[in-house]
């Protein structure tokens, strides 16, 4: 049953992770075609940092609790450059660097590249959050 429980609350993490990451990427395009400024951008996009890093924290958690291997190997690459980031003191946006060509398409490969292999992840966390159900049905007996 923990399984089941693990599986379907990391299918939701994932969920999540490949929404905010599509949101970064919508946001950098609108501030790429001149829709935003780049101070309205920073607001929106720093507000989902720390909570895209905790939701991948609490995958990571689950991963590991309902003992997905895959899914826990897939995700510490990212978790690890998370960190890297945060350790640095580079995982906010500023408003005066996101302007320039470099940071504002590093930005926007790097959502890219993630709101992919989250989508991606979502066909593996669908399968494991199934599997999961079906192996608790079968194991339960009959009464």
């Amino acid at each position: 049953m923990f399984e089941v429980l693990s599986a379907v609350l990391a299918f939701l993490m994932i969920l999540g992770l490949t929404f905010i990451n599509g949101f970064w990427l919508i946001t950098l395009d609108e501030l790429e075609l001149d829709h935003l400024n780049p101070a309205d951008v920073c607001k929106r996009l720093n507000k989902v940092v720390v909570p895209e890093m905790v939701v991948l924290s609490l995958l990571l958690l689950a991963c590991m609790l309902g003992w997905a291997p895959w899914v826990l190997l897939l995700n510490i690459p990212i978790a690890v450059y998370h960190g890297k980031k945060f350790s640095q003191n580079q995982h906010f946006l500023d408003p005066t660097e996101i302007l320039r060509f470099k940071n504002l398409k590093a930005s926007r490969n790097e959502a890219i590249a993630k709101t992919v292999f989250f989508g991606l992840q979502i066909i593996y966390g669908m399968y494991w959050m199934v599997s999961a159900i079906i192996t608790s049905s079968v194991r339960k007996p009959l009464t």
